[in-house]
This record gives structure tokens, C-alpha cells and sequence, in this order.
């Protein structure tokens, strides 16, 4: 069964103000207030530590700002994030470059071929594909007849595993079952994940497209 999890509403920005009128005040005071605020607005929502999550995640090779780490994977502000969303909180921004590497790293894994025996005339497939902290299952329910002719293949996905704060949206259309040949057809599947992520005082989303493959042949 095809599970649809929370989609965000995106319509204004939501950012941590941190324009304040310090004078006098010293940089650890000023970083103080700065972290309060934070908090403060992280109170109305679901928060996962993200540092934690990454804890056994090797160093970036190059280490990035926080400018060049959003340009990189494309983070865009998260406007109007309603009250009681999951959010994954890192405090430093190494972690959250090692957890975007890390989902970035799985999504180019797109080949899951494993090939099974088969009887009868008709079977249910899923294969299995890593994704951040949870796993995308891509499924078939293929047909055939006694001359081991394809007569239908249905395909979908699913997410599970550690889920939490991942907006998982299928692409109906190009997850589908291609024909490769009479008994052999291609199972495909496409779809969006979508992450909310707050780092140095404010909430960025970032979406990470994945496809996936494999080949069944019945034998």
C-alpha cells in the first residue's frame, strides 16, 4: 500500500530574525540571545538531533560554509512550516553537510538488480534501497501465463525505516513496469523526498530526487 506522508505547505518564509541591537554587548552575550531564539522557535515543533543521527558519518572531505553547502544542494527557505512539523536540527554545520552527502550519496545507487527464482504464475517483488536513515522499497506484482508470457506488472513504492521529518511523494508516472521482452520486464520507480532542516537559525528544505531499477525475468 502506498504510503503518503505530511507535504509541507509552502507559502511564506519562515527565518529566525537575527537582527539585534547588541551596542555594547559582547559576542557571547550576543551568541547567547542568538541561541535562545533559536530554541524558542524550535519549541512548537517536532525535533529530531540531526548531529546525533550523524554521528558515525565520515568528515566531508572539504568542508563548506553555509552559503556555498546551500548552493550546493539547492536548500531553499521553508515558508509557513505549520506548528507541530518534524524538523531535523543540526548544530554544526559539518553535521548537516555529512547528512546531505550521506542522502545525496544514496540516491545515486539507482541498479538494484538481484534476480530470484520463480514458480507458479505470478509473484510480488520488492527491492530494497538505502535512503538517509530509512529504506525505499520498490514493489511489482507481475503476471504471467504458462508460457511464461508477462500478461501484468503493477509497480509502487513505499518508505520505511526511520522516517522522520522525509516527505516521500512517488512519481505515479514514472514508476511503472516497462517491457524488455516477452517473459522480461523493467521495473521502475521515481520519486521526491523532501526534508526540513534547521541550521544556524533557520529552517531550509531540501528535496532530493531518486530513481530506481531493476529487471525481473521469469524463467
Amino acid at each position: 500500500m502506498k504510503k503518503k506522508l505530511i507535504h509541507f505547505i509552502l507559502t511564506t518564509t519562515l527565518t529566525v530574525t537575527s537582527a539585534f541591537g547588541f551596542g555594547s554587548i559582547g559576542t557571547y552575550a550576543a551568541e547567547e540571545q542568538q541561541q535562545e531564539l533559536i530554541e524558542k522557535n524550535l519549541t512548537n515543533y517536532n525535533v529530531l538531533d540531526g548531529s546525533k543521527l550523524v554521528g558515525n558519518e565520515p568528515s566531508p572531505k572539504e568542508k563548506l560554509n553555509q552559503e556555498q553547502i546551500s548552493s550546493k544542494y539547492n536548500l531553499q527557505d521553508v515558508k509557513n512550516l505549520p506548528e507541530g512539523s518534524n524538523v531535523i536540527k543540526f548544530d554544526k554545520l559539518e553535521d548537516l553537510q555529512k547528512f546531505l552527502e550521506m542522502v545525496n550519496r544514496d540516491a545515486q545507487i539507482e541498479d538494484i538488480q538481484e534476480q530470484p527464482v520463480t514458480r507458479g504464475y505470478g509473484t510480488r517483488q520488492v527491492r530494497y534501497q538505502r535512503f538517509g536513515f530509512g529504506k525505499i522499497g520498490l514493489w511489482a506484482d507481475i503476471k504471467w501465463n504458462s508460457s511464461k508470457t508477462i500478461t501484468s506488472c503493477d509497480a509502487w513504492t513505499t518508505l520505511t525505516g526511520i522516517t522522520f521529518a522525509v516527505d516521500w511523494q512517488e512519481n505515479g508516472k514514472a514508476t511503472k513496469c516497462e517491457k524488455v521482452s516477452r517473459n522480461s520486464t523493467m521495473i521502475k520507480g521515481q520519486g521526491q523526498a523532501s526534508w526540513v532542516l534547521f541550521f544556524e537559525g533557520a529552517g531550509k528544505l531540501y528535496t532530493q530526487t531518486v530513481n530506481m531499477h531493476y529487471k525481473y525475468t521469469v524463467k
